[in-house]
């Protein structure tokens, strides 16, 4: 049960890293109050483990505090306390005691409670919006309908264009310094028939960088789908800022291709299995020799 709430809260700190990443237009404060909540939960998580899983594996170092000086918020300066006050105590229980007894259990419970204690911060500009950014991709061929038609020996150019979209007050808090493009294949199905092609070509995995001129930008993919079957494409943008940051700001948008055996290739198949069936008739067919005792 433990190290199911173990995975848990570090599940969650990944959430709240994955809402970082996104939060392109948040001010510095607002993500600094979310690096501490992801921080909070990886916290309780260790406690969880140095206390009570495995105790004699758990490392004190990389949990170090930054110091309650340098902190900008009251906010932060409470939260950097309560994360050193709380490591502290585990590490002096951890050395002085063998898991797992009372003690244990209530470090962990004020652990939580000292991090309940201090109330959430909301600053001004989590509920005002200054800076806004979006990007709007086009996609070329593309048939909503249904999907595209390629056969599995010729390469797809997929032509991907796009436009950044600012609000009233662009860069504010950061700039787009270039976009990342990452186009993706999945085979959703295939016939009957098995293909002996290595595992290399049965997926695409691309990624272009590019940089915007004017708010738009245009590159193209060559796309190979050697494996007959319905193929999923996921094209995902991200921008990186003047600082090399990545933020994963989306969009992210898919369409299906439809990969055909070309006419060549399928003639020689039906040739050959023609072929493998006329030549395995005249043994199944073959009478046994009489000789002048089969008949008793």
């Amino acid at each position: 049960q433990m190290k199911l709430s173990m995975e848990e809260f570090r599940n969650l700190a990944a959430r709240y890293g994955d809402l970082y990443q996104s939060s392109f237009d948040a001010d510095s404060e607002t993500l600094r109050n979310v690096e501490l909540q992801q921080q909070s939960c990886l916290l309780i998580s260790h406690a969880i483990e140095a206390l009570i899983l495995d105790p004699e594996s758990a490392s004190f170092q990389e949990y170090g505090s930054s110091g309650v000086a340098h902190a900008a918020s009251e906010y932060e300066r409470r939260m950097m306390s309560v994360f050193g006050r709380v490591l502290e105590e585990v590490e002096a229980l951890n050395r002085k005691y063998a898991p797992v007894s009372y003690m244990h259990t209530a470090c962990l419970c004020s652990a939580v409670i000292a991090l309940l204690k201090v109330p959430l911060s909301f600053q001004r500009y989590f509920f005002q919006k200054l800076q806004s950014t979006s990007i709007k991709l086009a996609l070329s061929p593309r048939n909503p309908a249904e999907p595209i038609v390629v056969q599995n020996n010729q390469q797809l150019a997929l032509k991907i264009e796009g436009v950044v979209q600012h609000g009233s007050k662009p860069g504010l808090f950061r700039k787009i310094q270039s976009i990342c493009l990452n186009v993706s294949s999945t085979l959703q199905s295939k016939p009957g028939q098995e293909y002996k092609i290595p595992i290399d070509n049965l997926t695409n995995e691309m990624e272009q960088i590019v940089e915007p001129h004017n708010d738009y930008f245009s590159t193209q993919f060559l796309l190979n789908f050697i494996v007959v079957g319905t193929h999923s494409i996921t094209v995902e943008s991200s921008v990186r800022d003047l600082n090399g940051i990545i933020w994963k700001t989306g969009p992210k948008t898919t369409l299906l291709i439809k990969s055909l055996e070309d006419p060549y290739s399928q003639q020689i198949r039906l040739q050959q299995q023609q072929g493998q069936q006329l030549s395995q008739q005249p043994q199944q067919l073959q009478p046994q020799p009489r000789t002048a005792y089969s008949r008793y």
